[in-house]
Formats: structure tokens, sequence, C-alpha cells
């Protein structure tokens, strides 16, 4: 999504309501959060883009009332921690890769005409005059979080998926989840493990996976 496009949604958000408006992203993202900053009117967002471990971007989007992302891995954080994602589509398809986590969740898409998603490019197959993300404007995302009434108090989950199961000192059977080593891959894992936790609350939750990925599950009470 275009920064400017999150810039004007940031100012709508202010005008909206008192909440505060964090930008969050990788050092890679830092150019474009600068661009944004300068581009946000009636609105100062806190930026730690470049500033988070993977654990603390998780606990950051546990304590937000909602999420606003495109397709990608701080999405599927957000969603695995039970947070309000509202996701933002274009060439990769919601069906296949969409939040899947136990929050609220707004879908928007835009697939120019002529086009189909998932879209992967290729010889010929050069991306629309029209933009494509650009398309979904800062308004429509902020019509759909007042439909959902994302901007009244939060209640806020009960039981914050990732970070909230009490320890028990009693464990009885144990279970055993072998997970791919991509980061994204174990994020789409986390809903197999709160559920597996919650419909076994007395078993110990052992996950296999990649170096990369271990920060995300490391300190997580889910997992024993």
């Amino acid at each position: 999504w275009p920064a400017e496009h999150f810039a004007k949604l940031a100012g709508l958000i202010c005008a909206k309501s008192k909440m505060t408006v964090v930008l969050t992203g990788g050092r890679q993202d830092q150019g474009l959060a600068r661009q944004m900053m300068a581009s946000a009117l009636n609105c100062r967002p806190v930026d730690l883009t470049g500033r988070t471990s993977l654990g603390e971007l998780a606990v950051i989007f546990s304590r937000a009332s909602f999420v606003v992302s495109g397709d990608s891995g701080p999405m599927h954080i957000a969603s695995g921690t039970g947070t309000r994602v509202a996701a933002l589509f274009g060439p990769t398809d919601p069906e296949l890769t969409g939040p899947r986590g136990t929050g609220e969740k707004i879908i928007l898409s835009f697939v120019p005409k002529g086009y189909k998603s998932p879209w992967y490019g290729g010889p010929g197959r050069n991306l629309p005059a029209e933009g494509w993300l650009s398309q979904i404007t800062p308004e429509q995302v902020l019509n759909a979080l007042e439909e959902k009434g994302w901007f009244q108090k939060n209640s806020k989950h009960a039981d914050v998926p990732l970070f909230s199961r009490p320890k028990r000192n009693e464990k009885k059977g144990h279970i055993l989840i072998v997970t791919l080593s991509n980061i994204g891959d174990v994020i789409l894992t986390t809903p197999v493990i709160t559920f597996l936790a919650r419909q076994y609350p007395k078993s110990s939750v052992t996950i296999v996976c990649g170096p990369k990925a271990a920060p995300l599950l490391e300190n997580s009470h889910w997992v024993d």
C-alpha cells in the first residue's frame, strides 16, 4: 500500500479518535516511515520501524486496538496474537494467505479487470497501469473500521493467544508439533498451537522449527 495512503489513513484516524498511531516495520522500511511521517496531516505517529524484535512486535500488536497491514509476516503475527486485523490484498489471494488468528478480521482487496489473484507476474504480464493495491483508498479502510465499530472502546481479548496461557504444574500428556522453518509458516501454525493448548490444557506442547522462527515461540506461554 503506498506510503501516502498510510499517511492519509493515519490523519483520518487521528481526526476520528484519540488513538495513538504507531508505525512498525524493519530497518529497510525506515525510509518509507519517514516519508509517511512527513505526509501525515494533524497526526504525529510513533515511529518504531527498525526498533523491535519479532517478540516485541508481537507484544505491541497484542496491545493494539487494531492493526492495518498488507499481506505480510507482521499481519500474521498480529492475527496470531488475537488482535483485530484489517488486511489489504491485491496480487495475493486472501483465501490462501489471509489472517488466520482468533481475532476479528477485515479483508479489503482490489483486483484489476483482466487480472486474478494470486498473480505471480511473468513475461508480458506487467502490473496494471491503474495500479493494484493503490486502488484501495484510505477512506475505504476508515469506513470499514467504523462499520466494524473498532473505534469504540475495545474490551480486548480475555486471553491473548501467544502470551496468556497459564502454566500448569501437573502435565498429562505431550503434544509435539513439527512445522517448517520459515517465519511465515510458523506464524500460520499459531492457530493450531493455541487450539490444541486450549483443548488439552494439561498437556505440554513442544514445537520443532527452524532457528529463524524460534524467537517467535521461545517466550510464548502456549509452548513448553
